[in-house]
């Protein structure tokens, strides 16, 4: 297809330049060598039900999945302990009591996860939680166990996590708000 335009330059003059333009039939193996080192991001891939969209950044090698999210459930085992409800991660037997953490207002929670395909398979190679304050600030948050349902637990922890300074954590316990 041919078109015509008409430039009018800066210093008054026109311009006519003539443009043809025709598909090319460019088999998988040339587009795969054109876009080998770009990364595709494509929004809205599929819906969660309860939870919304999920996007992807596709690579050659591999895929960035994100969904953003405003709770967390989470599924323990509880044992009274002294009149304390005390969790028991590895316990079978004690009563199970689902919490959510909801993400607090002025706070974009984000989970990601990496995916590679190997050998006719697709691998998780490493999944992320980060947050994002109203400042702009970002947070990678600690993230629980993932079950192999998806389902995601607390981990046990003998100590806090590492955390930049003057970043994540304060005196509440809350991982959201900088100190």
């Amino acid at each position: 297809m041919d078109k015509t335009e008409i430039i009018l330059q800066t210093d008054g003059s026109f311009v006519e330049r003539l443009v043809s333009e025709r598909t090319l039939n460019a088999g998988q193996h040339v587009l795969d060598t054109l876009t080998e080192n770009l990364t595709r991001p494509i929004r809205n891939v599929f819906n969660l039900p309860d939870w919304g969209f999920v996007h992807a950044n596709v690579g050659l090698n591999d895929t960035l999945w994100s969904i953003a999210i405003d709770r967390i459930p989470l599924h323990a085992r509880f044992k009274l302990i002294n009149q304390v409800m005390v969790p028991m991660f590895a316990s079978t037997t004690d009563i199970e009591m689902p919490l959510v953490w909801k993400v607090p207002a002025g706070i974009k929670v984000v989970f990601a996860v990496l995916t590679k395909p190997e050998d006719g398979i697709v691998s998780v190679e490493g999944n992320w939680l980060f947050a994002c304050d109203r400042d702009n600030r970002g947070y990678r948050l600690p993230l629980p166990n993932l079950h192999d349902d998806c389902r995601i637990s607390p981990a046990i922890r003998a100590s806090p996590p590492s955390v930049a300074p003057g970043k994540c954590r304060n005196g509440t316990g809350s991982w959201c708000r900088p100190t």
